[in-house]
């Protein structure tokens, strides 16, 4: 998500507020050109892709905040040619499509709810989470859950074998979901997790991975990336450590040996943390030109190529101009 924040340079400075910190993070800037091509894009402007899931198959999922669709996008395999999508679903009873996570093989939890743009005005108690089910031909949806007390929802991870972690970004909480009972609770909540004051929107907690027992967050509007212990049922078991800080971090992605990348709509730009915590710009310049507003990461069955999906930058223009949100790659 947009927050219409000053970009503070490559100055990664730790809070004081959120103690302790793993890392002070450098930045190697020669780490800021890299090729991008795009996988595929939306035909008209004012639409938004929020978030992604890849498949087993290679193909690529993704939500749109604009409205309540889950899309299904086909890589065309050739970075010169673009991909084909389309619609999968349209959810009743929603104007928006936002975190997405798999489950099961091929079975993904999708989230939706009422989002009004270009505001990013949530409609606090819309918010329900539905499980789309792609073994069969047809696929297979219906609710699993609806949040009554969520004000914010958005960023989604599944969590050992039954629990899904959402974050509520207004709120500034986790989420912890049961999901074989269909049960909710609050899971966590920090000061980190909150909306900064005096922000034009107020998003706090927003993209969320497990890696390690640890959950792993973003805070967009306090600038920070962060991790936190937790035990089985997805409690705290140790404090919040801040991993870097100094940009508004949206969604991210883990690799499967820790290293993170995240997204920081809208500075447009691709930051790479590494396990150890040493921070360096993965994309910048031709990204930045490349890309309307970064939202989302994910990354392909082989961990050979990211995907990054924009907001059209609706809040960002690049150049000047507005575009249709789409979907683009980066080689690892």
């Amino acid at each position: 998500m947009h927050l219409q924040f000053l970009v503070r340079g490559f100055c990664f400075l730790l809070p004081f507020l959120v103690q302790p910190s793993l890392a002070v993070p450098r930045l190697g800037k020669s780490y800021g050109s890299r090729p991008v091509s795009t996988v595929f894009q939306l035909e008209r402007n004012n639409t938004w892709f929020e978030n992604l899931a890849v498949r087993s198959n290679g193909n690529i999922l993704a939500t749109r905040i604009d409205s309540p669709e889950l899309w299904s996008i086909v890589p065309s395999g050739n970075s010169s040619q673009l991909g084909h999508g389309s619609c999968l679903f349209k959810f009743p009873n929603a104007t928006s499509t936002m975190g997405i996570a798999e489950i099961d093989h091929d079975v993904f939890a999708v989230l939706t709810g009422n989002v009004s743009l270009p505001s990013i005005y949530p409609t606090p108690g819309s918010f329900v989470v539905w499980t789309v089910d792609l073994t069969t031909t047809v696929p297979g949806v219906k609710v699993l859950a609806d949040i009554a007390g969520g004000q914010f929802l958005d960023g989604m991870t599944k969590f050992g074998d039954d629990l899904l972690l959402i974050s509520d970004a207004l709120k500034g909480v986790i989420w912890r979901l049961n999901i074989t009972t269909g049960e909710s609770s609050l899971a966590l909540s920090d000061p980190s997790m909150l909306p900064a004051a005096h922000q034009p929107v107020q998003v706090g907690v927003n993209g969320v991975k497990v890696w390690h027992n640890y959950l792993y967050f973003t805070s967009t509007s306090q600038e920070l990336f962060a991790r936190v212990p937790l035990n089985a049922n997805a409690t705290a078991v140790g404090p919040v450590e801040v991993i870097t800080s100094g940009f508004a971090f949206d969604d991210f992605i883990l690799t499967p040996n820790g290293t993170a990348y995240l997204s920081t709509n809208p500075e447009n730009e691709l930051i790479q943390v590494l396990p150890r915590g040493r921070v360096r710009l993965f994309a910048g310049y031709q990204f930045m030109l490349s890309v309307g507003g970064s939202t989302a990461v994910s990354v392909n069955p082989e961990h050979s190529m990211l995907y990054v999906a924009t907001s059209g930058a609706q809040f960002a223009p690049v150049l000047g101009r507005m575009e249709p949100a789409k979907i683009v790659s980066i080689r690892l």
